[in-house]
């Protein structure tokens, strides 16, 4: 196995399922606390999106 320079370790036969791109959406750069999600499509974030509204909503 092998170590790319983005982290993820390589093994002959397997998919690696994502990676961290270093740049990407990093958002921490004087941040106490920052979380970024990946989803698998637009439609599952929306989902996820619609569900957090709907907390808000149910809170407010």
């Amino acid at each position: 196995a092998s170590v790319s320079e983005a982290g993820d370790e390589k093994k002959e036969g397997t998919i690696k399922k994502y990676h961290v791109e270093k740049s990407f959406a990093d958002r921490r750069y004087k941040v106490s606390s920052a979380r970024t999600y990946f989803y698998l499509n637009e439609a599952s974030c929306e989902r996820n999106m619609d569900v957090f509204i709907r907390c808000l909503e149910a809170v407010a």
